[in-house]
């Protein structure tokens, strides 16, 4: 009877609770490429196969009542791509809550549970049902995804009711979305350094970068004054990454999070933050999140805390050269995208990164390569 009892409860026949120490944490991510003078490039971050199960709901998928529908979402461009925010709750007793969050500077693209409202600017799920201490089937696929390993927390499981009154059950909240803002953090690579530019003070942010089976990580207090830091020295394996996942285990516990949310969102995001290249990666200030991301909760908690990485990619020279090599010898275009494609979603900022430089190279191959799958790309944005 539990899928029942949450529909009527999610159709607003039980008045919401009070606060009644209520938490809720959040984590997440915002990833930006820096361009040649630092700032952040304009992307599109959904070129790639998609990464997450099929049940999650996508802001370009037909029939699912949205106000808002986003056509072909693998054309979307922006300076900032927001992945994978969960909405953790704990609750004393089983309590319905109203959700919100809005975008004011993107939009979003893709959620789970249901949503009452994808909105212009945010989403609006309406009011979810809490339930602390019971557990349910989950929604579940074969085949690797990151999105599972969201689930290992203590956290309440969470109902929410569609249109068709079918529920649908998660251990969170889960949203993505692209937006066009600043993150108040420019770098830039000078030879062995990288020059940190921030508009706010950010505290310990980590540099780290790797190149096939060596990394190094590195640290900075980043104040509201540019900072020259040295490159990291590849001088650790990476097929160990503890120094550098209890760096940022110790940096997210500052926070405010729990153990068990830290241990997800390092296990969410392995692969990704710690592959080939060079990046910073530093906390954004609450104060930042909660304006770029305003959350509406109602009743309000007793505690909330929003932990959402910056996560800026640099490309290298080394990268940079690499690809130069690897293009000036391919034999076609078909070739040029195929050494490309080795770049993955961040393939089309390392062919801005060469658009400056070919020319000067001297290169008649190479300047032909990198024009025209730059010009293909180009095309491809228009609708």
């Amino acid at each position: 009877m539990r899928p029942l009892i949450a529909c009527l409860v999610l159709s607003c026949t039980l008045p919401l609770a009070a606060q009644q120490d209520l938490v809720v944490h959040e984590w997440g991510t915002f990833t930006s490429v820096a361009g040649p003078d630092g700032r952040a490039l304009r992307w599109r971050p959904l070129l790639v196969d998609e990464d997450l199960p099929s049940f999650v709901h996508s802001a370009s998928q037909p029939n699912q009542g949205l106000r808002y529908t986003l056509a072909r979402k693998e054309l979307m461009s922006g300076l900032v791509r927001m992945e994978t925010p969960v909405l953790y709750f704990y609750a004393p007793e089983e309590m319905a809550v109203e959700v919100r969050v809005d975008f004011p500077s993107g939009a979003i693209t893709e959620w789970y549970p249901h949503a009452r409202a994808l909105l212009e600017h945010g989403i609006d799920w309406g009011q979810v049902l809490l339930q602390p201490g019971v557990t349910a089937p989950l929604p579940h696929e074969e085949g690797g995804s990151h999105y599972y390993a969201a689930r290992e927390t203590a956290a309440d499981l969470v109902r929410v009711c569609g249109d068709n009154k079918a529920t649908e059950s998660e251990k969170f909240l889960f949203y993505r979305g692209i937006g066009n803002f600043d993150l108040g953090l420019e770098a830039l690579v000078e030879g062995d350094a990288v020059l940190l530019r921030p508009q706010q003070a950010f505290g310990e942010v980590l540099i780290f970068e790797r190149r096939g089976d060596w990394y190094g990580m590195g640290r900075a207090d980043l104040e509201r004054r540019p900072q020259r830091v040295p490159r990291p020295e590849l001088d650790l394996p990476a097929d160990d990454l503890e120094p550098m996942l209890a760096a940022l285990r110790a940096r997210l516990l500052a926070e405010g999070l729990f153990a068990p949310e830290v241990e997800a969102m390092l296990a969410t995001w392995r692969d990704s933050w710690f592959e080939d290249g060079l990046r910073v990666m530093a906390v954004l200030p609450t104060a930042r999140t909660e304006a770029l991301l305003p959350l509406t909760l109602d009743p309000a908690p007793s505690e909330c805390v929003r932990v959402l990485v910056a996560r800026l990619e640099l490309i290298s020279p080394e990268q940079q050269q690499a690809l130069c090599e690897r293009l000036a010898q391919a034999p076609d275009l078909e070739a040029g995208r195929t050494e490309l494609r080795r770049f993955g979603r961040f393939a089309e900022p390392v062919l801005q990164h060469l658009l400056p430089r070919v020319e000067e190279l001297g290169d008649p191959h190479l300047t032909w390569q990198v024009q025209s799958l730059h010009r293909q790309a180009s095309e491809a944005m228009q609708p």
